[in-house]
């Protein structure tokens, strides 16, 4: 096909979207909203894992010992849980280590003087962190044993692990609902760009027959509703980037950030978003383009038959 034959069909395809202003702008609105749906669940689903992960390397086992223990068996048994290949450190703090760490929480300084070095009732402790998160819970299981328990006070283990539990729980339930959601607006979309093109097919009929009574190719006549599905497409992409950019540099609260709610130093969603605009955009473009084109082409096959 020649350059000129594309700029025609290039021309018709703008033509015939400002003409179907109206029906493109319906279709247009809604693929945007099926695009910011799935976008946002996509986000929010790798926030969550960021997070995890993030807090996840930051956990650690403290052990409490009670006050009546020998130290040299709390030395024994870290040089024992040191010794294992599981075990990334075990931190030995005494009494006086702990009233330092005391000595810095942010609380008011009579609570504060409820503990001195005369009067010191804080335990000694061994924190044990693993290079990986799950063998926090064969170290637990292992420090339950009855020639330990006489000797240990409590164990942190499962405090973090209620804080994983419930991290993973989230992320199954957002996970799902947002795959219910995208699944929702994705026919929607489907149902209203395929009525749209529908409707702009019946309308055109005659006028399809008479490009072809004269002449016009299948091509030249299937073309320029491909490149106006295409401009639809790219409309709804740029509108739903537009929509996340300014929530973001308005600081609106879009997706939820679970890094930043818990403190876990991962990346946060704002800065993730912003970083990663462009390709936001391209998937986004990507997604527009396999949605339009499809329904299009199943709204040709079944009502622009010869």
């Amino acid at each position: 096909m020649s350059f000129v034959n594309i700029k025609r069909v290039l021309r018709l395809g703008l033509v015939n979207f400002w003409r179907n202003l109206w029906l493109s702008l319906g279709s247009v609105l809604i693929l945007t909203l099926t695009l910011i749906t799935i976008t946002v669940s996509v986000i929010q689903n790798y926030d969550i894992r960021q997070t995890t992960d993030a807090i996840k390397g930051k956990l650690d086992i403290t052990v409490y010992f009670d006050d009546n223990v020998p130290e040299s068996d709390i030395k024994d048994l870290q040089s024992k849980l040191q010794s294992r290949p599981d075990i990334k450190s075990a931190l030995y703090i005494s009494k006086d280590d702990a009233l330092k760490v005391w000595d810095t929480r942010p609380t008011t300084e009579t609570i504060k003087g409820l503990v001195t070095q005369e009067n010191n009732p804080l335990p000694r402790s061994l924190q044990l962190r693993t290079y990986e998160s799950e063998s926090l819970e064969t170290i637990a299981t292992l420090l339950k044993s009855p020639s330990l328990q006489n000797k240990i006070r409590r164990v942190s283990y499962e405090d973090n692990k209620k804080i994983i539990q419930d991290l993973i729980a989230r992320n199954k339930d957002i996970t799902q609902s947002g795959m219910i959601s995208s699944l929702i607006f994705m026919i929607i979309s489907l149902i209203i760009i395929i009525n749209t093109i529908r409707i702009i097919i019946l309308t055109r009929r005659k006028e399809f027959d008479v490009m072809r009574l004269v002449g016009a190719s299948d091509f030249y006549v299937r073309a320029p509703l491909i490149i106006e599905a295409l401009i639809i497409g790219f409309v709804a992409a740029l509108l739903s980037t537009a929509f996340l950019y300014i929530g973001i540099l308005y600081d609106v609260p879009i997706v939820p950030s679970f890094s930043q709610y818990f403190g876990s130093g991962a990346q946060a969603v704002g800065e993730l978003v912003s970083q990663n605009i462009f390709l936001i955009f391209s998937l986004q473009l990507v997604i527009a383009f396999i949605i339009t084109v499809v329904t299009t082409i199943v709204s040709m096959h079944r009502y622009l038959k010869r």
